[in-house]
């Protein structure tokens, strides 16, 4: 997680072909409301996805889902 300036924080990973990433969000830890920020597919190479919400002190956490009938490496 990077801030890029001009109220955009990048948040990146790397990834796995056949995954699904997903991105979620809150500004709270104590009774957090986790919230969709976005997802996409994993093409094995380093991804970036933008938040331009402009919110100081988000946290995020990414989860990845294996589709059925793909097989782990």
């Amino acid at each position: 997680v990077t801030d890029s300036g001009g109220g955009t924080t990048l948040v990146s990973s790397s990834t796995a072909p056949g995954r699904i990433y997903v991105i979620e969000y809150t500004d709270a830890l104590v009774w957090p409301e986790w919230r969709l920020l976005g997802g996409y597919a994993g093409t094995g190479a380093t991804e970036q996805f933008e938040d331009s919400a402009g919110v100081v002190g988000r946290f995020y956490r990414m989860s990845v889902e294996i589709p059925y009938g793909v097989e782990l490496e």
